[in-house]
């Protein structure tokens, strides 16, 4: 699946957060991944695109945007 990265910046502006490549990089994997990915697809995805990503940003990130209301924690 494309995912558009333009859409990703958009949301992520639209709840007032900085746009970082990590937070661009956790939301296209939810994107792409789909049907509730877990915190370690996520991480795996990302590590393929984005390998210098710290597990710990991922779960910060993943916290951050379920505070903000970006995603829903399931």
């Amino acid at each position: 699946m494309h995912v558009d990265i333009k859409h990703i910046q958009e949301l992520i502006k639209e709840k007032d957060l900085k746009v970082t490549p990590q937070r661009i990089g956790v939301l296209e994997a939810i994107y792409t991944l789909r049907n509730h990915p877990t915190a370690e697809q996520i991480i795996d995805f990302i590590h393929d695109k984005y390998p210098s990503i710290a597990i710990g940003t991922v779960y910060k990130t993943l916290d951050t945007f379920v505070k903000y209301g970006v995603i829903n924690k399931v």
